[in-house]
């Protein structure tokens, strides 16, 4: 024990030092400032009393998010261009929904509730856990609860210091699928990071605990790479710079009080923020990336992306970028300030938070024969406020640069759709779940998705249902701060997404839900046949729109005999665009698009006779159909 304590004073010595150099030294190497060992959990919430370890009836309160200190520029004001305006229509449902942590189990806890709840989760081989602000709780992978909602803190009984005594929340927790251990993780404000890692992958065992000093640590994420633990946190006491982090998860693993931290502050465009760190799905790689770290800037139209690569052994580590990665315009400027607290709800003038500028959680990574990142953030489709999530598939082949292989703005409809989260499975294909609301659609949380083998930038998957929201939030504007969706280790192919809604009408009353889908698409939006021979279209062609006249959708047909850009567009009678169907390149094949007789800003339109127009290279054809309401 003295061992330890001797360890534990030279390295909080050391500690001191690194973080008193200058901002331009190459690293800061930083040791854990405790270090133990927990009880197993299934000990502990045989004591666990609600009150017991905290103040109660202290009053429901709204965590205050905290917007850096210079606006981003916006991006003008458009149209998307790669705005998909219409939904798969295979049939969607869950495999799986289980109803997770709420607002009323902080105040079971505490006496007190509490928004945002931060919620996200992972699945491991046999285990479900989920974190929001300011607990936890695990199920199996059949939904079954293995323990009550138990406070974060909890795990630090009897360790000391500020993770003991402190439970202010912003959580992660994430499967460890390479090494079988689960990682959960909580910051003291502008103090510490607080990590605990389960001894073996029962998440209801005991765990090795450190707590790491994190002068300014704000909104911390943290991921899993084959070489190391990343992070990244908005450092509150450096005007909102962002730190890189990287642990050293071997020896986090195995408790080593040695086991070291280093930082790295990124140099990135004046008043950009939320970058995110990329998480690991799937088989390992066999060369490793190292850290990789991605924001966006809408003003640019761009990705950013930095690398980096730490030397534990040496106390060092580089930091390479930022790398721009251009991508189709847009914007992210919303109504209401920093965070666009533009968000409609039904009943209530109460809108909520969109947080556009932030690159949701979390980055994907996955390594095949080439290297894939899955990212997303919200973006506004029309120009008039409406929320879609633009998703990017990122490929890097080779020693060649990252360059976006394929991506979509999704909003079917009039609803808004935000606080979401991208990723893909084993078999190349995406899954997307996300929150919806309106003036007519409560706080709920669906998904859709696409197979590898769908036509590119579009989501094939007709829109599932994980939890329909009931009520409105009244008591503040925050939500989210983000979600998660993530990918089971066991078959690599099943999603599971863990988000937000709202129940009940009141001022702090949400609830969150656990869904598992997997995306087997067999109707998709864009039906493309089989390209052999005898299936290949010899011609050009469009088809009449079936039926005609029509209310109140009709269905139009197309085929291209080679690879193409295309646009399907419809007009009114005065030439007026009515509705962009089909913009971009398509395959040769067959095509069946539906038309829900909506124009381009989701309003229904008058009846009348409409045009409709096939353009690809070189040639057009045009036809009238009849809408009747």
């Amino acid at each position: 024990m003295r061992r330890i304590l001797a360890i534990l004073l030279v390295l909080t010595l050391i500690t001191s030092l690194a973080w008193a150099q200058s901002g331009d030294s190459p690293a800061k190497v930083v040791y854990p400032k405790r270090v133990g060992e927990s009880k197993p959990l299934s000990e502990l919430i045989k004591i666990l009393k609600p009150g017991t370890l905290h103040k109660t009836g202290a009053g429901d309160r709204e965590v205050p998010n905290r917007p850096p200190i210079q606006t981003p520029a916006p991006g003008e004001e458009r149209i998307d261009p790669v705005w998909q305006r219409q939904s798969g229509e295979s049939v969607a449902t869950p495999s799986l929904t289980i109803e997770g942590l709420s607002s009323d189990d902080n105040a079971a806890a505490f006496g007190f509730r509490v928004m945002p709840p931060d919620v996200n989760g992972d699945v491991g081989p046999n285990h479900i856990v989920e974190m929001t602000n300011l607990l936890y709780r695990v199920w199996n992978k059949s939904g079954t609860p293995l323990t009550p909602p138990i406070s974060t803190d909890l795990l630090w009984s009897g360790f000391g210091g500020n993770c003991e005594f402190n439970n202010d929340g912003d959580p992660v927790v994430f499967y460890d699928h390479l090494n079988d251990r689960w990682v959960l993780s909580q910051f003291v404000f502008s103090v510490a990071q607080c990590i605990a890692c389960s001894q073996t992958g029962d998440p209801t065992g005991a765990y090795w605990l450190y707590e790491y000093s994190t002068p300014g640590n704000d909104y911390p994420k943290m991921s899993n790479m084959p070489e190391a633990y990343y992070g990244t946190i908005r450092n509150f006491n450096a005007g909102f710079k962002m730190d890189a982090h990287a642990w050293n998860g071997a020896k986090i693993r195995v408790g080593d009080p040695t086991a070291e931290m280093i930082v790295k502050t990124m140099t990135k465009p004046s008043g950009i923020d939320g970058v995110m760190p990329a998480d690991l799905d799937g088989p390992a790689p066999a060369s490793p990336p190292g850290g990789l770290f991605m924001g966006h800037q809408d003003s640019k139209n761009r990705l950013y992306l930095y690398t980096m690569v730490p030397n534990f052994p040496a106390g060092t580590a580089t930091l390479t970028g930022p790398t721009y990665i251009s991508v189709a315009a847009y914007s992210s400027a919303f109504a209401g300030g920093f965070f666009g607290t533009s968000i409609p709800q039904p009943g209530t003038t109460q809108k909520l938070d969109v947080i556009a500028p932030f690159l949701r959680f979390s980055l994907h990574y996955r390594s095949s024969t080439h290297q894939t990142l899955i990212a997303n953030h919200v973006v506004d489709v029309n120009g008039a406020d409406r929320a879609g999530e633009r998703w990017y598939e990122l490929r890097k082949v080779g020693t060649g640069a990252w360059s976006v292989f394929q991506s979509g703005s999704y909003s079917p409809d009039a609803n808004h759709r935000w606080m979401g989260n991208a990723a893909m499975n084993g078999n190349g294909d995406i899954g997307l779940a996300y929150s919806v609301s309106s003036s007519t659609v409560s706080p709920s949380v669906r998904f859709t998705g696409r197979q590898a083998s769908d036509p590119a930038g579009q989501m094939t998957l007709a829109e599932g249902v994980i939890a329909a929201g009931t009520g409105s939030q009244l008591g503040g504007s925050r939500w989210g701060d983000y979600s998660r969706l993530t990918v089971d280790p066991v078959n690599d192919q099943t999603f599971w997404y863990f988000g937000e809604y709202v129940q009940q009408t009141g001022s702090f009353e949400w609830n969150t839900k656990i869904g598992s889908f997997t995306v087997t698409s067999s109707a998709n939006l864009s039906k493309n046949e089989p390209a052999s021979t005898a299936n290949v279209p010899t011609e050009f062609a469009l088809a009449q729109n079936y039926p005609n006249p029509f209310n109140p959708t009709t269905r139009i047909s197309y085929q291209l005999p080679r690879d193409t850009r295309v646009t399907l567009k419809i007009y009114n009678l005065k030439g007026e665009e009515v509705r962009a169907l089909v913009d971009g390149h398509r395959p040769s094949g067959r095509y069946e698009v539906e038309w829900n007789a909506q124009d381009n800003s989701g309003a229904r339109v008058a009846s009348g006779v409409y045009l409709y127009q096939l353009k690809g290279e070189g040639v057009s054809e045009v036809r009238r159909m009849v809408l009747l309401q």
